[in-house]
């Protein structure tokens, strides 16, 4: 008998030690990260989040801008990125790309509303000032004159310089210059009514989190089959306009 007690709390003691880093794991939450300052990745973080803990999964979001993002993901400082279009993956080929886009933004093009430019593609703007925000990469993949290309940091940054005269053409997302134009109260900015690429985005994952992977894109595929992702996008774009009134 006393010989069973032993081997049992042997085995107990072994089975014990064994759960301690796995419980540790799992109660440790995974580190996402995002773009600041960026109405459509506020949206985002409200979906992933959504998705995140209606399927139980410990995950986190921190908002940082775009570039330091970008290399926190790619140095494995974080598990994952939120939130980025396919053509990241390409500029990246080491990361995971989730299979299945959670959320989309389309580009837009805003100049001031006395300016005489004839906008009507984006070949109408190879040659005039654009700013850009530095690290987005929808906005990068615009085709200009690397000579009159300016890169700043934050969306209001633009607007600011779009203002002054610094610049002829800004390129962001429509939510947010829309946002932005309003938080500021600009009104002598227009966003104009071309018609321009709108990018799926995606979830992308360091490569040694590629186990997530399939967790999150069945996540993301149960949300949008049973009309959650809908409910919460809806939710979100609405939170996130509020805030600016």
């Amino acid at each position: 008998m006393k010989v069973f007690l032993n081997v049992f709390l042997f085995q107990f003691l072994c089975m014990f030690i064994w759960l301690i880093p796995v419980a540790g794991a799992m109660a440790k939450p995974y580190s996402f990260v995002g773009i600041q300052g960026l109405a459509e990745q506020e949206v985002g973080a409200r979906l992933f989040d959504g998705f995140c803990k209606k399927y139980q999964l410990n995950c986190e979001i921190e908002m940082l801008p775009a570039s330091r993002a970008e290399l926190n993901v790619c140095e494995a400082k974080s598990a994952g990125e939120i939130m980025r279009i396919w053509e990241y993956g390409i500029d990246n080929p080491d990361l995971i790309r989730v299979p299945t886009p959670y959320y989309h933004l389309k580009t837009a093009l805003l100049v001031r509303s006395d300016n005489r430019l004839n906008i009507y593609s984006l070949k109408d703007i190879v040659d005039v000032n654009v700013g850009v925000i530095r690290g987005v990469k929808h906005t990068e993949q615009i085709d200009v004159n690397p000579d009159k290309l300016l890169k700043v940091a934050s969306t209001e940054q633009l607007m600011q310089l779009l203002v002054k005269g610094r610049i002829d053409v800004a390129v962001t997302s429509r939510l947010d210059g829309a946002s932005t134009l309003n938080k500021m109260n600009i009104d002598n900015v227009m966003i104009l009514p071309v018609e321009l690429q709108t990018y799926p985005l995606y979830v992308y994952l360091n490569s040694e989190y590629a186990h997530l992977a399939p967790i999150l894109d069945s996540a993301i595929n149960d949300s949008i089959n049973a009309g959650l992702m809908e409910q919460w996008q809806v939710v979100a774009e609405q939170s996130v306009i509020s805030k600016i009134h």
